[in-house]
């Protein structure tokens, strides 16, 4: 049975492509967050605040993804590591587009949302919306892979590759839920958002669960719980929102750990458990003879 047919060196279009996208992510991100070019996201996001908004130190996470990232889109771009064995080859192929078309929907979220008007908002919320699909078609992608060929081969791709991809999905579904309550908020409406926010969290925690529950994807599950305890601390005022956060908490909590514990593949499970047979197996044949 054919394992896998993505064996094909990534063209240099591709990986170039990449790496250019990378740059300007980069180079939006220093302007916008540092003030060159209008109002920092901080600034933005305390105009427009929301019952989902997280705790400013849930931010920091953009740090681990950028650098993971960074390692992902050198490593690459270089012919180093495209053998014969293909796994390279094969997890750059089953990321595809995705990375750097989530990367310009980010830029251009960032760009209008600096803007503070609704319509800004709301291409906003739609862009956040893309960049959640694009790094999500990259995940299925890497999960398909490990359903195909099992665990990635090295820690180091899974920390180049896998793993700034899950926590990107997972920071983003959570970014759009609050993008999607910031559009409301920029036209000054009085409606309270308590439930269209409590209905979003347990949107974004099934997402979660279907992604441990699929992959034995801890560093998703991880993200939310980081995500959704910043949203807890940060919301004193509306006691059913942190209710929500808790109950997603507590979810999330539980199928992480799940997913720890299933880490081992049924295949690895029934070959630990064929070594184990087999010396007692050669004894009792031993004690016949």
């Amino acid at each position: 049975m054919d394992r896998d047919t993505s064996t094909t060196t990534p063209s240099l279009a591709l990986r170039s492509s990449n790496v250019v996208a990378y740059v300007l992510l980069i180079v939006v991100n220093v302007l916008v967050n540092t003030g060159l070019i209008g109002p920092t996201n901080a600034e933005v996001s305390g105009k427009f605040p929301t019952p989902l908004t997280p705790a400013g130190w849930a931010f920091s996470i953009w740090g681990l993804i950028f650098g993971l990232q960074g390692v992902g889109t050198v490593y690459q771009a270089l012919p180093y590591g495209y053998n014969s064995e293909g796994t390279k080859q094969r997890i750059v192929n089953a990321i595809g587009l995705g990375w750097q078309l989530g990367w310009y929907c980010e830029m251009g979220w960032q760009l209008c949302f600096m803007l503070e008007t609704p319509g800004g908002m709301f291409l906003s919320a739609i862009l956040l919306v893309l960049a959640t699909l694009a790094f999500g078609s990259s995940l299925l992608g890497l999960y398909r892979l490990k359903e195909r060929n099992g665990s990635l081969s090295s820690p180091f791709l899974y920390a180049a590759f896998f793993a700034p991809t899950s926590i990107n999905t997972a920071w983003l579904s959570v970014a759009t839920s609050v993008g999607i309550l910031v559009v409301p908020v920029s036209y000054q409406t009085t409606f309270n958002l308590d439930i269209p926010a409590t209905i979003l969290a347990a949107i974004v925690t099934c997402l979660g669960v279907t992604a441990m529950q699929r992959a034995r994807d801890s560093a998703y599950g991880l993200t939310l719980i980081w995500s959704l305890v910043a949203v807890y601390g940060s919301q004193p005022e509306s006691k059913a929102v942190q209710a929500a956060s808790l109950a997603c908490i507590v979810v999330t909590c539980l199928f992480t750990i799940l997913s720890v514990l299933r880490r081992r593949s049924p295949r690895e499970v029934e070959q630990a458990s064929a070594d184990i047979r087999q010396p007692l197996t050669t004894g009792r044949s031993s004690s016949v003879h």
